[in-house]
């Protein structure tokens, strides 16, 4: 059945599991032309092209599968990291409101997040993204390494230390 849109998005994401890039995007691309509205395999493609540093050829093809299905929230998340990537962090933080609304308990999210905050300054909502994902997922060690090096760019070195050691423990 070589029109099956199904068969090539699983052929697809084996590729990307297995690291095999080129392949996967042929097979992704390849389901897209049978079946274009298959948001899942947008997002997926976008991560692959991510893996190959092709930023903005992800942005655009997460972007697509958030046009597709608007509350595909790992959409945003995938396109919030790819733009973070890029240094576009005010876009990224956006994206990732959008995915916190949509899924508010992801606690990795926040530590995406407050990572984004930072590299703009806004190290108060930072540490307050940070806290929140340590609230939802205490055993986040990143949360944590986040949060000091928050604390340590503002010169907060004790505070830095109690939390690199809460992280440790």
């Amino acid at each position: 059945k070589p029109d099956y849109a199904e068969a090539y998005y699983n052929i697809a994401n084996t590729y990307k599991e297995i690291g095999k890039n080129d392949e996967a995007i042929n097979a992704f691309n390849k389901c897209i032309s049978l079946k274009p509205f298959y948001a899942e395999a947008y997002n997926n493609l976008g991560i692959v092209y991510e893996r190959q540093s092709k930023h903005n050829i992800a942005i655009e093809t997460y972007k697509k599968s958030i046009s597709l299905i608007p509350n595909f929230a790992e959409s945003y998340c995938n396109l919030g990291n790819a733009l973070q990537n890029q240094g576009r962090n005010q876009e990224a933080i956006e994206a990732y409101k959008n995915f916190i609304k949509l899924k508010p308990n992801y606690a990795e999210v926040y530590s995406y997040f407050s990572s984004a905050l930072k590299d703009l300054g806004k190290f108060g909502e930072a540490i307050n993204a940070c806290q929140k994902c340590i609230s939802i997922k205490p055993d986040y060690v990143d949360a944590y390494i986040n949060m000091g090096n928050i604390l340590l760019q503002q010169s907060k070195f004790d505070e830095a230390l109690e939390i690199f050691n809460k992280g440790i423990s």
